[in-house]
């Protein structure tokens, strides 16, 4: 087999992302496996671990060996991380600087070499001989939303914590080339922002933030809050917390938490909560002054940057781009024609954007479903399930369809895993959508995580403009990155699974071509029940990563007795009570 494969690596280690490591296999225009590294280590966002597993697992599902690799692509570029450590005050810092200094060159190159000696060692010695491609992080995110779109021009609005140097960019994509229009310093950084709130708030940031964007809705406008935050935290009507984060860097672009903290609860004048602490007034109140902010900022930086190109086409990556409830009001700005959220928007996907700049050819890409990771053999399941009370039988949607009508919660296992944080029907919990109590219910005896959090519908493709509202008209939403308010009609009937704060839901639109026995499924209960829509969540529970494995769903189905049944492929296995 010729060298046709690039492998994207977000690597975890040297430097390179220390959180969200990924594995990444393209053959000429098509994504043809990808998988975080989380998913096999089992520990959430897999900080400092090498995704030497992901790659394992790419090659032996593609039936590849390391030879028909041509070059390795990583979404980071070690050279700039020496002016990172030059900077010891914000002052000291110019974006702009010219990258000319021979001495900075050299150290540079240095800094280039020994990370990628430590990718070759990361992937052993079978690897020393493919060429490793270093690509800047933000034109990697800019590459995952633009070559994954369908457009050929775009406004590109790449919006994270923090680069190599940068934390949000504007660039402008066309005829298959990516121009830089703008960057903003580390101390705009609206990802920052982002996790010192979720701190504050008393959750883990650099994960926890959908939590504070579920929170938020719960919360109601509160005038003195506003006003101090506005008095001590906005310049000439902009979000300014340059000195927060400045005050707050360590080793380089690192954030001291607890020095953030100390500062932005100086500046708004609320008591951090502690961790498991319960949820005041305040805290509501504070999410959805957060959550505002971040929306009026981000949404102000796109239609700048739709002005500058002149296209009204808008994709986006970047973490801060997970925030499915900014994602909807970007897509309804009147400037916008257009609108693409890269669905794995955090940094595996700077892998994925790091393999499409290593192709050379300047071409989009198939990208029709994000099952792109590992198949779970019938086999394999039914071995460890020998010995347990379960019996056995095919799969019939509309019997399937009728249980959950009745109440009955499904684990739902179809062909290879996701790619990303959504769950989007091949690792899934299914349940009825109608009632309220029953996200109360999934929350607390199968997830086990916050009641107030809320869950999102799996829709037939050919319903979503009935159920959701968007100015674009047809409700195009297959990766659960994108909030639509549900139409009023619909809102009670859809009870489990609108928001109930704010009549919004972030839906799944579900095609017979990418998942025919789901898209069978739910059309069997909309014949039931006249609801086209099914309550998905991911197989997890609170604080781990979605199920990989055979071995990972049989252990999740056994454990939670009140679920019971589990669907693989097209073998549904039955809890004996």
């Amino acid at each position: 087999m010729s060298k046709t494969f690039i492998l994207g690596l977000n690597p975890g280690v040297a430097g390179l992302n220390y959180h969200d490591p990924a594995a990444i296999f393209t053959s000429g225009d098509r994504v043809v496996f990808a998988s975080e590294e989380e998913r096999h280590c089992r520990v959430k966002h897999a900080p400092g671990v090498f995704p030497l597993t992901s790659v394992a697992a790419g090659l032996a599902t593609l039936g590849i060996q390391a030879d028909d690799i041509a070059s390795i692509a990583v979404g980071h570029d070690p050279g700039l991380w020496v002016k990172r450590f030059q900077v010891s005050s914000r002052q000291s810092e110019s974006t702009s600087e010219p990258r000319s200094d021979e001495k900075w060159k050299r150290l540079a190159s240095v800094d280039r070499l020994r990370a990628t000696a430590a990718v070759v060692e990361g992937l052993g010695r079978h690897y020393a001989g493919q060429p490793v491609l270093f690509y800047p992080h933000h034109e990697a995110h800019a590459a995952s939303a633009y070559y994954c779109s369908a457009f050929s021009e775009a406004t590109i609005l790449v919006c994270d914590g923090v680069g190599e140097l940068s934390s949000t960019s504007l660039w402008h994509g066309r005829n298959g080339e990516l121009s830089l229009l703008l960057e903003y310093p580390v101390w705009e950084s609206l990802g920052y922002f982002f996790a010192i709130v979720t701190s504050m708030l008393g959750f883990s940031p650099w994960s926890d933030e959908g939590k504070v964007m579920g929170l938020a809705p719960y919360g109601r406008f509160d005038h003195e809050l506003e006003e101090r935050c506005n008095r001590e935290l906005l310049r000439d009507g902009r979000l300014n917390l340059t000195e927060i984060i400045s005050s707050s860097l360590r080793n380089g672009y690192e954030l001291d938490f607890a020095q953030a903290k100390l500062l932005m609860a100086a500046s708004t004048g609320i008591c951090p909560r502690e961790a498991g602490q319960g949820l005041r007034s305040v805290d509501q109140a504070f999410a959805f002054w957060a959550q505002a902010t971040l929306e009026r900022e981000v949404l102000q930086i796109a239609e700048d940057g739709i002005k500058l190109t002149g296209c009204a086409n808008l994709a986006v990556a970047g973490g801060v781009h997970l925030n499915c409830k900014l994602n909807g009001r970007l897509r309804e700005l009147p400037e916008v024609a257009a609108f693409f959220a890269q669905p794995v928007s955090g940094d595996a996907g700077s892998a994925l954007g790091a393999a499409l700049l290593a192709r050379g050819t300047k071409i989009h890409v198939s990208y029709e479903s994000l099952a792109l990771g590992t198949p779970i053999p019938i086999d394999q399941v039914e071995k460890l399930l020998e010995g347990a009370p379960i019996i056995k039988r095919e799969f019939c949607p509309r019997q399937l369809a009728m249980e959950v009508a009745d109440g009955a919660i499904v684990c739902w296992v179809q062909g290879r895993s996701e790619f990303g944080p959504r769950a989007l029907g091949h690792r899934s919990i299914l349940a009825d959508p109608r009632s309220p109590s029953i996200s109360d219910r999934v929350n607390e005896v199968v997830k086990r995580r916050e009641q107030w959090r809320p869950f999102c519908p799996s829709v037939l493709a050919e319903r979503g403009q009935d159920l959701f509202f968007s100015k674009h008209g047809p409700v195009v939403s297959p990766y659960m990155i994108e909030s639509f308010q549900v139409r009023p009609a619909w809102r009670q009937l859809l009870a489990g699974v609108v928001h109930r704060c704010d009549g919004s839901a972030r839906p799944h639109t579900v095609t017979r071509q990418n998942n025919p026995r789901l898209h069978d499924l739910i059309s069997c209960f909309s014949d039931i029940t006249k609801v086209p829509a099914l309550l998905n969540t991911s197989m997890n529970t609170k604080d781990e990563p979605i199920v990989e494995t055979a071995y990972d769903v049989v252990e999740f189905f056994l454990k939670s007795p009140h679920v019971p049944v589990l669907v693989v492929d097209d073998a549904v296995f039955i809890k004996v009570t």
